[in-house]
């Protein structure tokens, strides 16, 4: 949100410091402040300008080069504006000053520089070049800002002409959730006002009255849904450009100038943080406001021409026909404001913060109105837009005059909000000695009623922080902590008994696998948790064997995930354009259907079980299944676990298993399977469930000394059946003086045999007491050849 220093004077006096510094104090006090705009800054080097020639330029055809003044000097700049004319009021970026060239881009400072042979010491302005397309819009990028209808005077700078001359503070959003009082300047006003000990202008227009001359209903069916509803008919109504003064605090606030209808309840908002709305009379049949839940699948279309289908858990503003507008969203294209709309139904209402907050989530709407409404409002503030608003519409349109009665539905709760406190539990807590005077001048400067009853103070709590902030002692702990400043509570180093954390061995083990995959090539990658039905189709999965999300974000996002594999074959194909081979891993939480350990809160409902998955890929590499093999084989031994093998299916794919216990999968994805999900290369993947982990039990590596005698190596290279695996091999070769058996390729020709293949590893032997002979060496792999041609029928090659 963008708040205006300007606008907050209306209401109390700042101190003379350092914008700056009002942002920092209005950090440490009040919410957060991401940024000062500073407009003289921005605008420095920007004057009105005036131009007193015009001639062709001798080069180019659709350039022009103009002598336009500052009052004091002349300079020619050469212009490709389409509006560029002799006398016109222009704004001249003088050499030195900072524009976005064609509105686009990072700042650029301007030199004097030659354009087609012709010198040009400076540029006549668009609005997007100086970034004020909010003020002065234009349909072609070419149209130059003309400020020849104003009174401007030449040479004045150009944040000085428009009353930009006080900083923009740019206030985090996120920050104000739980304040709905912060969202207009009034409110931050009063905070202000507190915080520097001023006193604040009470915020009091006149009361709304007029003959009835026209009858105004107003029906309000969801009491809940809308606790206040008022609206008023103002006829006489000029529909025009806004005051100046209005534009330039809506574009100081971020808000595009319309009309000045509209710009007033825009204005109103941003003041008070009460969004209101305007409807053309005209369209407003029989001059009834119903307001009402929508039907299911009832069509809606809004002001920005979209048509919506509505839920019954919708409120609707409608007349005696239908609806005109999407309660505390946006209003319909049927009813609003026209160049020749002479009366108008002003409306000021307090929505639900629920129902506003579901609507718009799910209609995908957000907007400022929304965007308050969402925080929960105060409903006393309904009446006060209201005056505000028809005070400033009779202001700018002379003519205008109330012609019915406020029509004012309240069923808005009226109970206060008292809070028991007593002032050595807000210093016990806060680590102060605060004296209790100060904390009731602090509490009252906020708004707070507060009464002394003996060591007790009871506080009511104002109706523009009912709503939700302050409702237990200790936010009011928060008030005088945050005015009285963090930075004075003494700094105190806490007592606390040094204990180890409790281990999460589900935690440790994912990091282990993180660091074990990324130190062997693969590359972590991160998706979402939710995917669509292409990819369950793709992977031939049921939908229905998903849990299915209410409010999804994409059409592609409406699932929760039962595996890790469509995402990171998704990853292979972002990337395969890039790179030959392709190394990816992803570890991550899985959402299954049955009920997993932790309470929902939904009677004897527990959560969806959730186990964390391991997922790695391999694709571009044509032994892709043998390497990502050898890769499960090396987390388990790094990790401890003994007994790993795979478990053909006969389905087209493998089952990982630790002695008995199944624990992931290993396979080969065919084309019909990844080619849906734009993967063009061959993918080889592995899923293992890390949850399933920790149940298995792991070896501790124990510590070996290093060894005293060096080893020896034996390549050995032998021909077995195709349908022989490594496993069974590696399981034959055994030795009492073999330390390690490590596997090198697998090969098949047309010169090995039919149905032949052939394998190649590498034994170490060793001795832990002598240095090996290479007798006892050859004997051992002698040995170990004859128990492979008894198991596994092999041969030497």
């Amino acid at each position: 949100m963008k708040v205006s220093l300007n606008w907050i004077k209306d209401f109390t006096s700042l101190p003379r410091i350092n914008p700056v510094e009002v942002a920092e104090k209005i950090t440490t006090s009040i919410v957060e402040v991401e940024g000062v705009l500073d407009w003289q800054k921005k605008l420095k080097n920007i004057v009105i300008g005036k131009v007193e020639a015009i001639r062709p330029h001798p080069q180019a055809d659709k350039l022009q080069l103009a002598d336009v003044t500052d009052g004091k000097k002349t300079y020619q700049v050469v212009c490709g504006g389409s509006n560029l004319r002799e006398g016109m009021l222009c704004v001249l970026a003088k050499v030195g000053a900072e524009v976005l060239w064609h509105g686009e881009g990072d700042p650029v400072k301007l030199e004097s520089a030659e354009i087609r042979g012709q010198k040009s010491d400076g540029m006549i302005c668009t609005s997007a070049e100086i970034e004020l397309e909010d003020l002065f819009p234009a349909d072609d990028e070419r149209v130059l800002v003309d400020l020849s209808a104003g009174k401007y005077k030449v040479g004045q700078n150009l944040a000085d002409a428009l009353d930009l001359s006080e900083p923009v503070l740019d206030i985090d959003n996120k920050s104000l959730t739980n304040r709905p009082d912060l969202w207009g300047h009034y409110g931050l006003a009063r905070e202000l006002a507190a915080v520097y000990e001023q006193k604040l202008k009470s915020y009091s227009p006149k009361t709304v009255s007029g003959p009835a001359e026209v009858k105004l209903s107003v029906h309000v069916k969801d009491k809940v849904a809308c606790p206040r509803y008022s609206a008023v008919v103002v006829d006489g109504i000029k529909v025009k450009e806004s005051p100046t003064k209005i534009k330039q605090r809506l574009v100081a606030a971020g808000m595009r100038p319309i009309n000045n209808i509209v710009d007033i309840t825009n204005y109103v908002m941003l003041e008070l943080g009460q969004p209101m709305h305007a409807f053309d009379a005209r369209q407003v049949h029989d001059r009834e406001i119903v307001v009402r839940k929508a039907n299911n699948k009832e069509a809606f279309t809004t002001l920005d021409d979209k048509t919506h289908t509505l839920s019954d858990e919708d409120l609707l503003i409608c007349d005696s026909k239908g609806p005109i507008a999407l309660a505390g969203i946006m209003g319909g294209a049927n009813s609003e404001i026209q160049n020749d709309t002479t009366q108008i139904i002003l409306e000021s209402a307090n929505f639900e913060k629920l129902s506003v907050r579901k609507t718009a989530a799910r209609l995908g709407i957000r907007t400022e109105s929304s965007a308050r409404f969402e925080k929960g409002l105060d409903p006393a503030m309904t009446d006060v837009a209201m005056a505000r608003a028809v005070e400033l519409i009779l202001d700018v349109c002379p003519g205008a005059k109330v012609v019915s009665e406020v029509v004012d539905v309240d069923n808005s709760q009226k109970d206060k909000t008292n809070i028991s406190v007593s002032a050595e539990f807000i210093n016990l807590r806060i680590g102060t000695e605060i004296e209790t005077k100060k904390i009731v001048g602090v509490l009252e400067r906020l708004g707070f009623e507060v009464k002394q009853k003996k060591n007790e103070l009871d506080v009511m709590v104002p109706s523009w922080r009912a709503t939700g902030d302050v409702s237990i002692p200790e936010d009011i702990v928060e008030e005088v902590a945050r005015l009285c400043g963090y930075e004075n509570v003494p700094r105190t180093v806490p007592q606390v008994d040094m204990e180890y954390p409790p281990q999460n061995k589900l935690r440790q083990l994912e990091w282990q696998i993180r660091d074990i995959l990324s130190g062997v090539g693969f590359f972590e990658v991160k998706n979402y948790s939710l995917y669509g039905e292409k990819q369950i189709a793709a992977m031939r999965m049921k939908a229905e064997d998903h849990i299915k999300v209410k409010n999804e974000l994409a059409a592609d996002q409406d699932f929760l995930r039962t595996t890790l594999i469509p995402g990171i074959i998704q990853s292979v194909a972002a990337n395969e354009r890039l790179q030959k081979v392709i190394k990816v891993f992803e570890v991550g939480q899985t959402f299954n259907k049955q009920d997993g350990e932790f309470d929902a809160g939904l009677k004897g409902k527990n959560l969806p079980r959730q186990p964390m998955i391991a997922a790695i890929a391999l694709a571009g590499k044509p032994n892709a299944f043998i390497e990502l093999k050898g890769v499960l084989e090396l987390i388990f031994n790094r990790l401890g676990y003994i007994g790993f093998v795979l478990e053909d299916t006969k389905q087209g794919w493998y089952k990982v298993m630790l002695g008995k216990s199944e624990i992931g999968a290993l396979a080969t994805f065919p084309d019909y399977m990844s080619g849906p999900l734009g993967c063009k290369s061959q993918v080889t993947a592995a899923e293992v469930d890390v949850s399933a982990l920790i149940r298995v039990e792991a070896q501790a590596h124990a510590y070996k000394p290093l060894p005293e005698y060096p080893s020896s190596e034996r390549d050995l290279a032998i021909v077995v059946a195709e349908t022989v695996s490594w496993g069974k091999i590696r399981a034959s070769v055994t030795d009492p003086l073999l330390e390690s058996v490590e596997f090198l390729n697998s090969y098949q020709d047309d010169k090995i045999g039919v149905g032949k293949k052939s394998i190649a590893f590498r034994m170490v032997f060793r001795s832990p007491d002598r240095t090996l002979k290479a007798e006892e060496i050859d004997a051992a792999v002698a040995k170990i050849l004859k128990i492979l041609e008894n198991k596994v029928k092999a041969t030497q090659r």
